[in-house]
């Protein structure tokens, strides 16, 4: 399936279509018929946000979609009320999920068909709530036994189960879950903490950019910002821990702003950190945890500003600076100058000269890149060194280095 976004008046819908290009849902005629959409949306993002929804957890309507089989490109006239289209919407789901009941499959696929009806189930005793003629309530009724047939006659051992599950949660839920240490988090999980973020992102700076919309990569742990035109604004990366360690302007917003800039902080990163509510640095990491309050607006002379954070390694806590220096102010993030730090390893060159700085990989281990030039985006001091994000370019991106892996090119050479 595609998703297409798309303007509606004063506002933001979208299409979704067949590989073939047939549109089969339109948020502006179909908004009625699924729970969560609207017939317009004043953020793109959030319009993104809900065909995604639909399109990975809701397959079911999308389904039933596809068995009306309504033609989107043409203008149709009909004579239906939307009580109607309603149980006509349900029947057709009805008829998908019947034909995936019988035809069997794994167990895994099974207990996916039994979750899919039991979730039909539950919308409808939500639409039936807000019927207010008897005879619509009626129809809701009769489709809903059709569902709890459908149970009865394929699901029985899977119903057993949920209800042995429920009750079993009901005893546990008053212990603390242990977890391992080393659990490996699965990639429906990362989605969902991803689309958690990128929503949290768009809420922070939708008032600047009303048409922005979001991409999520579970397998590179990675969130992209697009604008209207499809051209990337921001990459957000996260860590191991799902917590994010990165953000980046690129393309035309690089250009306007770039990371190191005092614009760049004031309208993105500080709005954009306290909407999550957290940032990790550096290796090991330091996590920030960010309130409201926590973070600075930029100050009109040279100055830093101590921010607690949580040293992930030591268990400790952990004081940094965020700090703006310079005629032509940068900011950066710093070991604290109001706490004994440990001894830090020297460093060849100083912050302001890695700003806008090109350098070169000179790590032979790292093969991708060794002798390859890329711009310094970002500078992150750590306690025991400097860490750089460097953009390689189309095809490798931003790779974060230390000074040891590094060097600065001089300008014209």
């Amino acid at each position: 399936m595609k998703i297409y976004l798309k303007r509606i008046n004063d506002g933001f819908g979208f299409n979704m279509a067949e590989d073939t290009g047939k549109i089969v849902c339109s948020s502006a005629i179909h908004y009625f018929l699924v729970p969560f959409l609207k017939s317009s949306y004043k953020y793109a993002w959030e319009a993104c946000r809900d065909a995604w929804k639909l399109a990975n957890k809701y397959p079911y309507h999308v389904s039933g979609f596809r068995t009306a089989a309504y033609d989107m490109e043409q203008p149709v006239i009909v004579d239906v009320s939307a009580e109607q289209m309603i149980t006509d919407h349900y029947l057709y789901i009805l008829r998908n999920l019947r034909i995936k009941a019988k035809s069997g499959g794994t167990s895994e696929e099974r207990k996916k068909v039994f979750k899919e009806i039991m979730m039909v189930i539950k919308e409808l005793y939500a639409v039936r709530e807000k019927m207010t003629e008897p005879k619509e309530k009626n129809k809701i009724n009769q489709i809903l036994k059709k569902y709890q047939s459908l149970i009865q006659k394929y699901f029985q051992k899977e119903q057993q189960e949920e209800q042995k599950e429920i009750e079993t949660t009901k005893v546990a839920s008053v212990v603390e879950p242990e977890y391992e240490k080393d659990e490996v988090v699965d990639a429906e999980l990362i989605g969902n903490v991803l689309d958690t973020y990128a929503e949290k992102i768009c809420l922070a700076i939708q008032d600047r950019h009303e048409d922005i919309y979001y991409g999520v990569n579970p397998n590179n742990k990675e969130i992209t910002i697009y604008d209207f035109s499809n051209i990337p604004l921001l990459k957000i990366k996260v860590n191991e821990h799902l917590n994010v360690e990165s953000i980046i302007p690129v393309g035309k917003l690089y250009d306007i702003c770039p990371s190191h800039s005092v614009v760049f902080y004031q309208r993105y990163w500080k709005p954009i950190v306290e909407s999550l509510g957290h940032f990790c640095l550096g290796n090991p990491s330091i996590l920030l945890k960010i309130d409201n309050e926590s973070l600075p607006d930029v100050p009109q002379n040279n100055q830093s500003y101590p921010i607690e954070g949580w040293n992930c390694k030591d268990r400790k806590n952990e004081q940094i600076d965020i700090s703006f220096k310079g005629e032509k102010p940068i900011w950066v993030i710093e070991p604290s100058k109001n706490i004994k730090t440990a001894q830090k390893h020297p460093s060849k060159y100083t912050e302001q000269d890695y700003v806008s700085a090109i350098v070169k990989c000179i790590d032979p281990q790292l093969k991708s890149i060794n002798g390859r030039t890329g711009t310094v985006e970002q500078v992150i001091p750590t306690e025991n060194m400097i860490e750089i994000d460097v953009n390689f370019g189309r095809g490798l991106g931003v790779v974060r280095l230390t000074e040891p892996q590094i060097q600065i090119v001089p300008v014209g050479v």
